[in-house]
Formats: structure tokens, sequence, C-alpha cells
């Protein structure tokens, strides 16, 4: 159950809570529903078989109790004219028999109408007395106070009887319209607490469930977190354990590949290090004067021999660019040290092959062979240059020119001044010193000889 719960995808656990909250809302609000109806159809009985029944005897008691008794009262006091009373009369009479016929029109129990009956005849006496007081005033106008004085008595032993009858059906109505009230109470009690406890419990399963999905995202994802601050601190072995297969476990799977990946990447940027460590190594190390240049042309690294060699040139480059550093090659752009650079621009930028070139830079003779550099999809990554100090070798040169133009012109007098060489052209100098000055004793042998 366990394992089903847990492969379960975060997409299909969230429909399922989604789900189970509009579940809770169509049953809460279906019961809400249902119970407005319930409550309603209560109401409309409590209205229609006990409110207007109540007001019905209520209006066939005033009817009896005020109208009649009263417009005969003040009839007889001349309070009324005979012609007032009989107008009242009249209308609480039609009163009295409109609401009697709607009570009795609504009476269903036998209860009732076991009480009906009983009120026939109680109602046939106070109608007899009531009419005996109409005829009484037939003819009658103006104020005939007295003249009911004889009916009053007979009107009242009539009409308490109907009296006591209709305060026993307006107490039945009233205990049967509380019964039924105390019932819809009781339902809408019912049904609310049910309402509650299903929108509690559909709530409080929405909440475990949120709960769990959270639990199952965080920790996982935590545990993510943790793995990829360890990578991002240099430890490519640790592992994350998140057995899933939801959309957390495809997660946890491409970081493991992307790990393992990461291995392999970066042991193989290791070895290319180690590798390039060796090749800068040996560059720094070489007598040939190196450096390499971006495909911009800006400098990017000058090993030890050409930094010696430019430092040692350094005060006649400064010459024609007073601002040379030799300390501070890297970074600097390698068209500084041509007359056109727009040329030299053009030509390293299309360079495929090596090139030769000798530049005259502050009165020194600069050679230089360039060789363009691809990495191994055949991508320009820049050039590398050779240079080389040629103005001693090129000052001997002319020295030993004209040394040798002399000698040829018969005169041996000329020597190759030694200072400032060193190495193979101090050698050279001093050997040619000494050829040529042989050259010249011998001749000045031949030359007394023949004298």
């Amino acid at each position: 159950m366990t394992t089903w719960f847990a492969n379960l995808t975060i997409k299909t656990r969230l429909i399922a809570i989604f789900a189970l909250v509009i579940a809770v809302i169509v049953v809460v609000g279906s019961t809400g529903i249902q119970g407005m109806k319930q409550s309603n159809q209560n109401l409309e009985t409590v209205v229609n078989g006990r409110v207007l029944p109540f007001s019905h005897l209520k209006n066939v008691a005033d009817a009896y109790a005020v109208y009649i008794i009263d417009a005969t009262n003040k009839a007889n006091a001349g309070l009324f004219t005979a012609e007032q009373a009989s107008d009242s009369l009249r209308e609480a009479r039609q009163t009295i028999k409109d609401s009697w016929e709607m009570y009795t029109a609504g009476v269903t129990s036998a209860d009732d109408q076991l009480l009906v009956e009983q009120a026939r005849p109680l109602f046939a006496a106070a109608d007899a007395e009531t009419e005996q007081v109409q005829n009484a005033l037939i003819g009658k106008s103006g104020h005939v106070p007295g003249l009911l004085q004889d009916h009053i008595g007979p009107l009242y032993a009539a009409i308490d009887p109907i009296s006591n009858h209709l305060g026993t059906l307006l107490t039945i109505q009233l205990s049967f319209a509380r019964a039924e009230y105390n019932q819809a109470m009781a339902d809408f009690a019912t049904r609310h607490q049910f309402t509650w406890s299903i929108g509690l419990l559909g709530t409080g399963l929405a909440l475990i469930f949120a709960w769990l999905l959270l639990r199952a995202i965080v920790r996982p994802l935590r545990s993510l977190a943790d793995g990829i601050d360890a990578i991002a601190a240099g430890n490519t072995a640790v592992d994350v354990a998140v057995n899933r297969q939801d959309e957390v476990g495809q997660v946890a799977d491409s970081f493991k590949r992307m790990r393992d990946k990461l291995q392999q990447d970066l042991t193989r940027i290791s070895e290319q290090a180690r590798e390039n460590l060796r090749i800068r190594s040996a560059l720094d190390n070489v007598e040939a004067n190196v450096m390499m240049a971006d495909t911009a042309r800006n400098i990017i690294y000058a090993n030890k021999a050409v930094v010696a060699m430019f430092r040692h040139a350094q005060a006649d480059i400064r010459a024609q660019l007073p601002r040379f550093d030799a300390d501070r090659l890297i970074g600097l752009n390698i068209d500084t040290f041509h007359q056109n650079p727009a040329r030299q621009a053009d030509m390293l930028t299309n360079l495929d092959s090596v090139y030769h070139s000798t530049l005259m830079i502050g009165g020194r003779t600069m050679t230089m062979i360039a060789n363009p550099v691809f990495d191994a999809g055949g991508e320009r990554l820049g050039s590398v240059v050779q240079w080389g100090d040629r103005t001693a070798e090129v000052a001997v040169e002319k020295e030993v020119a004209n040394l040798v133009s002399a000698a040829a012109a018969g005169d041996f007098s000329h020597r190759l001044n030694p200072s400032g060489k060193e190495g193979f052209f101090l050698q050279l100098a001093e050997g040619i010193n000494k050829l040529v000055e042989t050259s010249e004793r011998g001749m000045n042998d031949v030359a007394r000889v023949l004298k």
C-alpha cells in the first residue's frame, strides 16, 4: 500500500485532493440545499397547517367577542346608531362565516374534525342570538339607547361557550404548531450537525492528504538540494536515495545522471588540466620565445624566454612604443608591434598556415613566426607566435660583410669588434679576426719577399 501510494504521481495526488475537496463541497452544499428545502417545507406546513388556521379561529373569536358584543353594547348605550350596529353585526357574521369555512377546509385529523362537529351547535346558538339582535334593529334608525338591553344577557350566554370552544381549538393549534416547530428545529439540528461533520471530515482528510503530499515532495527535494550543495562544494560522489516513480523520482534520476555526467566531465577536465599544465610548464622553460594570442589577437600567454627577450629590448622598443612594458604583455594586443596594425590584424585573422615576418621595432630587428591554433572541431582558437631578436645577428652580418669587402679590396686592417658579443658571435668575431690577422701577416711577408 505504501509503495503504491509512493508511486502515485504528484499530478494524480493533486487531482485526488481537489476531487475530495469538490466532493466535500458538493455533499455539504447538497445537504445545505436539502436542509433549506426541508426547512421551507416545515415552515410552509406550520404556516399553512397551523398559523393560517390559527388566524382564521382568531378572526372568528374576535368577530364574536369584539364586533358583535361590542356593537350590541354600544348601540344599547347610545354610542352606535341602529344603522352602525346593523352594519357591524352583518360584517361580523360574514367574517365568521368566511373564516370558519376556511378553517374547516383545512381540517384533516379526526380529532380536529370532532371538535369542529362539537362547535356546530354552539355556532348555531350564537348565530340565533345574533340574529335576534339584528331583528330588533330592523326598522330602527338613529340612536336607540336601551333598546337591546334584554338581548345582552342571552347574547353573552350564547357567545361565551363558543369563545371557550374556540380557545380550545386555538390551544390545540398552538400545541401542534409548537410540536411541528420543535420537530423542524430537531431536523435542522440534525442536518446542521451532519453538515458540520461532513465538512470537518472532508477538511481533515484534505489536510491529511495535503500534508502527505507536502511531506512526499519536501523531503526528497530537500535531499536533492543537499546533494546539489554537496556537488557545489566539490563532492561529486554524493548519492541521493529517492526510490519513487513520480515526478520527484524523475527529478532524482535526472540528478543522478547529471552527477554521473559531471563526474565524467570533471575527470576529463582534470586530465586535460594536468596535460595543459605539463605543456605550459614545458613552454615556460623552453628557450624558444613563445606567446599565444586569442582570436581578437590579445596576448593570453607569454613564456619566460619571450618575456626576457622583450625585457632585454625594452629600452629600444620604448623609443617607438613609449608605454611598452615587458612585464605586462598579457592582455596587450599583438597588432601594437606592427607599423601597419590593420594589415597585421587582417593577416592574423585569416591565417590558416605558418607565416614568417620580420619587424623593425625601436631600431631592433625582430622575427615573427605565427601559426593558427584550432580545436578538435576545427574552430579557430587563436595564434601561437615565436619571436626572435636578430638585432645582434644582423649587426654581426653587417660587420662581417664590411670586413670581407675590405679584405677583398686588399685592406686587412679591419677587425670585428668583440665588445658586446657573446656565445657564437663572440667566437665568430675572434675566429675571423685571427683569420684576417693571419692573412694580413702572410700578405705582408709575401710583399717583403717580392721586394
